[in-house]
């Protein structure tokens, strides 16, 4: 049906006589999850406009993450050398993560590509830092079943949609004008015509999905039908 609050993540969706309010960025993130277990090795990937240093990367998201309301704590070193270790395990695992996931590192620690997971769309380029970080952080590297599953974690929240820069990006240029809430912006149109299709061909939701805020049925046809006729 379209966006109640895209910054936020939350769409209407109608099934049948059912009107329904989703969390779309919690629904893509388990299709890129589910998308990245049945694909896994299987992978071509999308270049990225310029080779970008894994440890300036790293180093972005740790200077987001330990901001003001957390502090840094000395004793792992400083965010420089702690990058710099970033970067030296994501380049020993390079030749896995090309072959199963098409995350392709080249020999100089700089980012090339990452894999195209859905043809028509493309990760938010923000999100990078973060996804950097995280392949470090985040992954259990000690087992080949929890490597799997934790790499395909990471992926799918670095592919989840994601509006929450579009106010940013169209007004990053001088003069540019904000895109007023109620017009569609091209991350929206792309989410639509992309990947809700794509969910509906692909997605397992997991049942506790239906009960814990991610669906909300908010209106039925019949039980609207009932109302209007004691009226």
């Amino acid at each position: 049906v379209g966006a109640v609050d895209a910054r936020k993540g939350v769409w209407l969706l109608q099934h049948q006589t059912k009107l329904f309010m989703v969390n779309a960025s919690k629904l893509s993130e388990e299709l890129f999850y589910q998308l990245t277990l049945k694909n896994f090795s299987n992978f071509r990937y999308q270049a990225l406009q310029e080779p970008v240093p894994l440890s300036q990367l790293a180093l972005l998201a740790l200077e987001e993450k330990f901001d003001e309301t957390l502090s840094w704590d000395d004793s792992d070193g400083s965010k420089e050398d702690v990058a710099r270790r970033v970067s030296e395990l994501l380049c020993e695992k390079a030749e896995m993560l090309k072959e199963y996931l098409g995350v392709y590192i080249d020999a100089e620690g700089r980012l090339l590509g990452v894999p195209n997971m859905l043809a028509g769309y493309t990760p938010e380029i923000g999100k990078l830092p973060e996804f950097v970080l995280a392949l470090a952080e985040n992954v259990d590297w000690s087992t080949e079943r929890a490597c799997f599953q934790t790499l395909a974690r990471v992926l799918g929240h670095f592919y989840a949609v994601d509006c929450s820069y579009d106010e940013i990006n169209a007004s990053a240029d001088e003069g540019a004008q904000i895109t007023p809430a109620d017009e569609e912006t091209e991350t929206q149109r792309v989410i639509r015509l992309v990947v809700f299709p794509a969910m509906k061909r692909n997605l397992l939701p997991p049942r506790d999905y239906a009960t814990d805020g991610t669906v909300i049925q908010i209106a039925c046809l019949e039980q609207l039908y009932k109302v209007f006729e004691r009226c």
